[in-house]
Protein backbone atom coordinates (compact mmCIF):
# COMPACT_ATOMS: atom_id res chain seq x y z
CA UNK A 1 0.00 0.00 0.00
CA UNK A 2 0.98 3.61 -0.46
CA UNK A 3 -0.66 7.01 -0.57
CA UNK A 4 0.21 10.03 -2.64
CA UNK A 5 -0.78 12.32 -5.45
CA UNK A 6 0.04 13.01 -9.07
CA UNK A 7 0.25 15.98 -11.39
CA UNK A 8 -0.52 16.02 -15.12
CA UNK A 9 0.34 18.81 -17.53
CA UNK A 10 -0.98 18.55 -21.12
CA UNK A 11 -0.48 20.62 -24.24
CA UNK A 12 -2.01 19.97 -27.69
CA UNK A 13 -1.57 21.89 -30.92
CA UNK A 14 -3.22 21.54 -34.33
CA UNK A 15 -1.62 23.02 -37.39
CA UNK A 16 -2.73 23.34 -41.00
CA UNK A 17 -0.06 22.18 -43.46
CA UNK A 18 -2.11 22.50 -46.64
CA UNK A 19 -5.74 23.04 -47.60
CA UNK A 20 -6.78 19.55 -46.38
CA UNK A 21 -3.85 18.31 -44.25
CA UNK A 22 -3.69 18.91 -40.51
CA UNK A 23 -1.11 17.72 -37.99
CA UNK A 24 -1.74 17.26 -34.27
CA UNK A 25 1.18 17.45 -31.85
CA UNK A 26 0.62 16.73 -28.17
CA UNK A 27 2.81 16.56 -25.11
CA UNK A 28 2.07 15.43 -21.58
CA UNK A 29 4.20 15.51 -18.47
CA UNK A 30 3.30 13.34 -15.48
CA UNK A 31 4.72 13.49 -11.96
CA UNK A 32 3.47 10.89 -9.48
CA UNK A 33 4.46 10.92 -5.83
CA UNK A 34 3.08 7.79 -4.22
CA UNK A 35 5.72 7.31 -1.54
CA UNK A 36 7.18 4.14 -0.16
CA UNK A 37 5.32 0.85 -0.41
CA UNK A 38 4.32 -1.11 2.66
CA UNK A 39 2.69 -4.47 3.22
CA UNK A 40 -0.78 -4.86 4.65
CA UNK A 41 0.72 -5.09 8.14
CA UNK A 42 2.50 -1.73 7.71
CA UNK A 43 6.01 -3.12 7.19
CA UNK A 44 8.04 -1.28 4.51
CA UNK A 45 8.88 -3.32 1.40
CA UNK A 46 12.65 -3.48 0.78
CA UNK A 47 14.48 -3.87 -2.53
CA UNK A 48 17.07 -6.52 -1.65
CA UNK A 49 19.37 -5.50 -4.52
CA UNK A 50 20.26 -2.13 -2.99
CA UNK A 51 18.66 -2.48 0.49
CA UNK A 52 16.43 0.57 0.01
CA UNK A 53 12.71 0.95 0.60
CA UNK A 54 10.68 0.53 -2.60
CA UNK A 55 8.78 3.60 -3.83
CA UNK A 56 6.81 4.30 -6.98
CA UNK A 57 7.61 7.98 -7.50
CA UNK A 58 7.78 8.59 -11.25
CA UNK A 59 8.30 11.29 -13.84
CA UNK A 60 7.21 10.57 -17.40
CA UNK A 61 6.88 12.45 -20.68
CA UNK A 62 4.61 11.47 -23.56
CA UNK A 63 4.60 12.76 -27.12
CA UNK A 64 1.86 12.13 -29.68
CA UNK A 65 1.73 13.03 -33.34
CA UNK A 66 -1.33 12.62 -35.55
CA UNK A 67 -2.31 13.43 -39.11
CA UNK A 68 -5.77 14.32 -40.42
CA UNK A 69 -6.55 14.51 -44.13
CA UNK A 70 -9.94 15.87 -45.19
CA UNK A 71 -11.30 14.73 -48.58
Amino acid sequence: TSNGFGLLLKADANTLLSSNLYVLVGLDLRYDITGELSSGSGKKIINFTNNENVNLNTISVGLKVGVTYLF
